[in-house]
């Protein structure tokens, strides 16, 4: 970039900013003479200077006078930040600015001066002085001595002049000159001593005298008038204080205010136009709302740049020079998170500037250019210490080792625990959960509610390792090993920013060092600052990196590298390297390096053991270097080696022939990771001669090894004739294959050339794969239709000759579920190569349907078949099975059971013989384990019957189904066998058959409980009033739903007098023919009714009162027999019914009825007095014979 395009950006303020809100809120303070006192608040940086420049720009017209207070903190002075500055120091830096700003002919009467240079006549006059100030005192000390001595001097002009000195007015002269400089003399000391203070003790005779105390007192009180005199005489408008808050003492605010009050007053006394104090201030001088008591007005400003806004700001600068392509987006939105000040920003721009210029190569990266100038403006001390190789930066990458050591721990510590996961999962002995509770839980007869800690930690440890396996969760632990493995090697050659993690991250940044003399350093100052997350997130993001010495100064290469050089000084030392520290010429350190210097462990570098295996001249010294790490025992170097060489078939090739049990010895040792192994065993297999094959699987753990890997296959482009060619020479049979991760072409392979066991994962894997099923269900539950589909296929051919070891797998793997189809499953169950035990295995675990039992030719099995589901319940398949068992045994009777539908022999398909038929009738009749509904069902579909039945032992229920379904028919035989062996169900077959039972009914066969049963039934009354001629026994009809017409019979021949009592209180519910015959018989039986009236119904009460067959005296009898029982207006009835009328007018209060004396008047009278519907009746004095009544108690006066 040119010299001339640089833009550097100014850090003063500026005036042409925006400002017209700003400019408003001001106008409004000058239009208000009672606005004083006005704050402009804001953050640091927020601007607050440029608004006030700007708005002087804009109004030139209105006169400002600055008092900038600026305060920084020395480095020398950090423990003494946080002491308070003293108020009278503030006072006096503005008493100081306000009187160098105010011209001296404006103030004359102020007894303040400013310093002037001291003239030369000033200088020979006060030189002068003393010397007449000593000359003087000299004359009068030795005025005697003097007068001798002029007297001795010869007489002429000389001594006449000496002369008159030597006289007494010559001393008093002297003494009064002496006198006036002394007092000049002292008042200019005093005056300096007052103002200065040169002088603060003084020492006599060992005492020591103050002569003045440095004073805290305030100069605004002691120097009021003249404070008050410097302020009336400002010419400007607005006195602006600035940076007054970086002191923190807010005492000054409220002098300020005072001050203004009373300069104010008195150039309103004076006519000078007001006096306005501008203070710039950050929002938090005060700590509540006391800033509003103090100030007129505030205005605050809102910043110009905060970390929301920074963002586009570094933009704007950046483009002005060109420099915005060369940086990463998300690195300028990171850092501007933390940059909120604009001249900080504005500075961090300016010297990137600079270091841009000067350091401008190609290989930097101006990120983290940028970066480390951010950090130099934010801790300029920690940069310098960075330069000498000290500081908390230093600090940070100097301790790396320590940081990626503590995760190296952490990661073999992770390695170790899944390791032990994994060995747990695979050595614990119960196989669930409940097992596992078995083990722990139970203490003699009841279980303790806890265990102890030891034991609770032993159960979650097995608990977890049953889980694992229950989950098959050991190939994803194998592959966190994995993982925490490339981790751990990765980590080695780290940089800072990448050991750096979430969980760390405290840790790292809480740093502390001690030095060589103990002295320890724990960073405070740079922890305890509001940008030090900006530090973190540098080095986090890696911004700030290892790299950071390039981007601080220049450095020459010379012929030897500077790292090549340190890189032969550690071997010389013995102070090893890391193993991946660059070289910049490995052939150059080769060449100043002799065979026996590789014997030592400082020369193992990754550049430098990959020049020696390309260069074959380089035997000895390889040999050498091989030699080393095979004595020492120590393997990290070629664990890490082996991830990063160039040279992998020489180093596999060598290494191998020169040490043949190094994959033996590997496999012992905790550096080296799964995938390294496997890697390094792979390239064996592509890259060794036979021979050296050989002896690398010595004991064969070589072949064990590649048999216990089941993501072996996954090799990138393999030679797949020389790997299937090396399988056969070493034996290996996979029991398991990855796919997902497998090489196709060499899978395909190792699958044509049988190299894998046969086992259920394997099978499944080629079947989904090789053979493109999709559905795992049909894989696991349909195999053997599928690979039955292609009988030329390997996987078939490898089947069918080792069926039995097929079908073993087969019933483990299938959960109790096969879906083979027919065909193929009736195929598998006539195979002879398995056996009976297998057969019905498979039959249990079978879900396929099979339709026809006759087409297995192992009738071994039937009744297995029969006992499941999948043999379809049809009607051939018993008659085939009942045939073969000659009858029904248990296999039969649950199949028939066990059929969802009828079975049905009548059909046309059914190949059924007469002698087939009658067996089967016959033995389906007596056996009483089949259901009742398929029982039925055979015997209706056989259409048979028995003409006389005499068997017994039969389910009532069967016979039951016999009776419904006539086989069984009546006959008199036949209904005394029922009536004796199945008594219960008798009535079921005479209801079947009533025709026919009433039909042949004789007084022999007749039975009255039968007929009482029969009765109720829903029958014509025909059969019923047939069947009752052969009765002669009371029959009761109460409660009983008879027929009226049965009713009548019964009570016209078969009368139950118990049942008139119910019969008459049930009176008025009859029907009229059955009422007749009640009302008849009531009227034979009216002395039984009035004994008891409440047992007949009221309508029959009602209607033999009104019956003029019955003797009157009887229905009267009966109505005071009822008389209890009704009310007023029901007796008023029956009265009128009767012809009483006379016993009507009682319920009539103006009456007087007359009564006839006799046995009839005497009940109805004695009746109603009981009722209490009269008092009493006594017989009529005015009327003998004849009974009148009182209805009502008589009065006591009436009485006496």
């Amino acid at each position: 970039m040119e010299k001339n395009n640089l833009f550097f950006e100014k850090l003063t303020p500026v005036n042409d900013s925006d400002i017209s809100v700003y400019e408003a809120a001001i106008d409004f303070v000058f239009k208000n003479d009672d606005v004083r006192n006005i704050a402009i608040s804001g953050a640091y940086g927020a601007g607050k200077s440029s608004v006030l420049a700007s708005y002087k720009a804009k109004h030139s017209s209105t006169k400002f006078l600055h008092i900038s207070l600026a305060h920084f903190q020395d480095t020398q002075d950090e423990g003494n930040s946080n002491e308070p500055i003293k108020n009278s120091v503030l006072e006096g830096k503005i008493l100081n600015q306000l009187i160098h700003q105010i011209p001296a002919n404006k103030i004359p009467q102020t007894n303040f001066r400013i310093k002037k240079s001291t003239g030369n006549k000033i200088i020979f006059g006060y030189t002068a002085a003393t010397a007449l100030l000593l000359l003087t005192l000299l004359h009068i000390l030795f005025f005697d001595n003097w007068s001798v001595f002029v007297g001795t001097i010869p007489a002429g002009k000389i001594q006449q002049i000496l002369s008159l000195s030597a006289t007494s007015t010559a001393l008093l002269v002297s003494g009064i000159v002496f006198f006036a400089i002394f007092c000049f003399f002292s008042f200019r000391i005093l005056l300096t001593q007052k103002n200065k203070s040169i002088f603060k003790k003084l020492s006599f005779q060992g005492n020591e005298i103050e002569i003045f105390e440095e004073s805290d007192d305030s100069y605004f009180d002691k120097y009021l008038n003249e404070v008050l005199y410097l302020f009336e005489n400002v010419d400007e408008d607005v006195v602006v204080f600035e940076d007054m808050d970086r002191f923190d003492a807010s005492r000054i605010f409220e002098r300020l205010r005072e001050i203004n009050t009373l300069v104010n007053l008195q150039r309103k006394k004076d006519n000078k136009p007001v006096l306005r104090f501008f203070y710039l201030l950050r929002d938090d001088i005060f700590i509540s709302k006391d800033r509003t008591k103090f100030f007129d007005c505030i205005i605050p400003v809102v910043p110009v740049v905060d970390s929301s806004n920074s963002y586009n700001q570094f933009i704007s600068h950046l483009e002005k020079n060109n420099l915005l392509s060369e940086f990463n987006d998300g690195f300028l939105q990171g850092i501007s998170l933390y940059v909120d000040d604009m001249r900080l920003l504005k500075n961090i721009c300016n010297e990137f500037l600079v270091y841009y210029n000067r350091l401008n190569t190609t290989e930097l990266d101006y990120n983290k250019m940028f970066a480390l100038v951010t950090y130099k403006n934010l801790f300029p001390r920690d940069f310098s210490d960075l330069q000498l190789n000290k500081g908390f930066v230093y600090a940070l990458f100097d301790n790396k080792r320590n940081f990626i050591d503590n995760t190296c721990a952490e990661l073999k510590s992770k390695i170790e625990a899944t390791k032990k996961r994994i060995t747990d999962a695979n050595t614990e002995l119960a196989i669930s959960k409940s097992e596992l509770d078995l083990i722990f839980k139970p203490k003699g007869n009841y279980y303790y509610s806890r265990l102890t800690d030891s034991d609770q930690a032993d159960y979650d440890r097995r608990l977890q390792a049953v889980t694992d396996r229950e989950d098959g969760a050991i190939q994803s632990l194998e592959g966190q090993i994995i993982e925490y493995e490339k981790a751990l090697q990765q980590i080695e050659c780290a940089s800072l920013a990448s050991v750096i993690t979430r969980e760390n991250i405290d840790e790292v940044f809480s740093l502390t060092v001690t030095n060589e003399i103990g002295a320890k350093n724990d960073f405070n100052e740079i922890k305890g600052s509001e940008y030090f997350a900006l530090v973190k997130y540098l080095i986090r993001n890696g911004y700030i990196d290892e790299t950071y010495a390039d981007y601080m100064t220049y450095f020459y290469e010379n012929s030897l590298s500077r790292v090549d050089k340190i890189f032969l000084r550690s071997i010389t030392d013995k102070k090893a390297k890391p193993y991946n520290y660059e070289l910049k010429s490995p052939e150059t350190v080769f060449s100043r390096l002799q065979p026996n210097d590789f014997d030592q462990e400082e020369t193992q570098n990754f550049m430098l053991c990959d020049y020696l295996l390309s260069k074959k001249s380089t035997s000895e010294h390889l040999a050498h270097f091989i030699s080393q790490f095979r004595n020492s025992k120590k393997y990290s170097f070629i664990s890490q080696f082996f991830n990063c060489t160039t040279q992998m078939p020489l180093f596999i090739q060598i290494f191998n022939k020169q040490w043949p049990t190094l994959f033996v010895d590997m496999q012992g040792k905790d550096g080296f990771s799964g995938e390294q192994l496997r890697l390094f065993s792979v390239h064996t297999l592509h890259f060794v001669d036979s021979t050296t094959l050989d002896k690398v699987n010595e004991n064969a753990a070589f072949t064990e090894y590649i048999n216990e890997a089941n993501d072996y296959l996954a090799i990138k482009s393999p030679h797949v004739k020389k790997l299937i060619s090396a399988f056969k020479q070493l034996n290996v049979c996979f029991p398991e294959i990855d796919y997902d991760c497998s090489e196709k072409s060499l899978l395909l392979a190792v699958y044509e050339n049988d190299l894998y066991e046969l086992n259920f994962r394997n099978i499944a894997m080629f079947l989904k794969n090789v053979w493109q099923i999709d559905s795992a269900e049909d894989i696991i539950h349909k195999s053997y239709t599928i690979i039955s589909s292609n009988k030329s296929s390997p996987l078939y051919n490898r089947i069918s000759n080792n069926m039995s070891e097929y079908v073993g797998i087969l019933l483990k793997e299938c959960n109790g579920r096969i879906l083979d189809d027919e065909c193929v499953a009736i195929d598998l169950l006539n195979c002879t190569d398995i056996s009976k035990s297998q057969k019905e295995d498979y039959i249990k675990s079978l879900i396929t349907p099979l339709h026809t039992l006759s087409s297995i030719t192992d009738h071994s099995i039937w009744a297995e078949l029969l006992g499941t589901s999948i043999l379809i319940r049809s009607e051939q398949n018993v008659l085939d099975y009942f045939c073969i068992a000659d009858g029904f045994d248990s296999a039969l009777i649950s199949f028939i059971n066990s059929a969802n539908h009828p079975l049905d022999f009548s059909s046309a398909d059914i190949s059924l013989t007469e002698e087939q038929s009658s067996s089967l009738f016959s033995k389906t009749i007596v056996c009483n384990e089949i259901l009742d509904s398929q029982y039925a069902s055979i015997l209706n579909s056989l259409h048979r019957y028995c003409n006389a039945f005499n068997i017994s032992n039969i389910h009532e229920s069967k016979v039951k189904i016999l009776i419904c379904n006539n086989i069984i028919r009546m006959n008199p035989d036949t209904l005394r066998y029922m009536r004796a062996e199945y008594p219960a169900i008798i009535f079921i077959f005479i209801r079947k058959n009533i025709d026919e039972y009433a039909s042949m009914m004789s007084p022999d066969l007749f039975i009255q409980s039968e007929l009482l049963e029969i009765l109720p039934w829903d029958i014509s009354d025909a059969i019923k009033l047939k069947l009752l001629e052969y009765s002669g026994d009371e029959i009761s009809i109460v409660g009983k739903n008879y027929s009226t017409q049965v009713c009548v019979y019964i009570l016209a021949h078969n009368l139950a007098q118990e049942d008139m009592s119910v019969l008459y209180k049930s009176y008025s519910e009859q029907q009229a023919e059955i009422q007749e015959i009640i009302f008849k018989n009531a009227k034979e039986n009216i002395e039984d009714i009035i004994l008891s009236p409440n047992t007949a119904a009221i309508s029959l009460k009602e209607r033999i009162l009104v019956d003029s067959e019955l003797a009157l005296e009887k229905r009267i009898r009966l109505f005071v027999a009822m008389l209890p029982y009704i009310g007023q207006a029901e007796a008023n009835k029956y009265l009128s019914a009767l012809g009483l009328h006379e016993y009507v007018k009682i319920f009539e209060s103006y009456s007087k009825p007359k009564f006839e004396i006799n046995q009839e008047s005497e009940n109805i009278l004695e009746a109603f007095r009981t009722k209490g519907w009269i008092f009493e009746y006594l017989e009529d004095e005015s009327r003998p014979g004849y009974f009148k009544i009182r209805r009502n108690e008589p009065r006591k006066s009436e009485n006496s």
